[in-house]
């Protein structure tokens, strides 16, 4: 009995530990510790490409779009309140609110729209389109990253430089 619950115990901590996706927890694991004045939760790591934990086999609750908007290029100032509003291409449109650290979010069966998804930012009097649509990246911060460059078009940023 007793060789029989050990080699039982054994073969499911192996398919336990199978079923981590090593390519999903090395990007995990990239982003290190938890930067900023945020705990753990829907203020958490701005900036920084949200579904990379929040997606099926990652550590957290699953997103299925998410990301950050800051108020000005170069600024990790968040833009609060903002409004991010998302087009399908039947027409369709959902929207959700930045919050306190200027991410936004749509969780599991919130979105409801197929790709590719035209982006348009409505704040503190402003309008800002994306040129380009969301074919299938899932976080913002899969394509804006800082800085921007040749890999990259840099944070999303609502109001121009002055």
């Amino acid at each position: 009995m007793t060789r029989r619950c050990c080699s039982l115990g054994l073969l499911t901590a192996l398919l336990a530990s199978g079923c981590e996706d090593p390519t999903s927890a090395a990007r995990i694991e990239s982003l290190g510790p938890e930067p900023g004045d945020y705990p753990v939760g829907p203020n958490h790591r701005p900036g920084q490409p949200c579904t990379w934990c929040h997606s099926e086999g990652g550590n957290a609750e699953p997103f299925e779009l998410a990301g950050t908007i800051f108020l000005r290029p170069g600024s990790r100032a968040p833009a609060t309140s903002v409004r991010v509003r998302l087009f399908g291409p039947d027409g369709k449109q959902r929207s959700a609110l930045t919050n306190d650290a200027g991410n936004f979010f749509f969780r599991r069966g919130e979105l409801g729209l197929s790709h590719p998804l035209w982006v348009k930012l409505e704040g503190q009097g402003q309008l800002r389109a994306m040129q380009t649509p969301l074919r299938r990246e899932r976080s913002c911060a899969g394509c804006h990253r800082d800085p921007a460059g040749p890999s990259s078009a840099g944070h999303i940023y609502l109001l121009e430089d002055p």
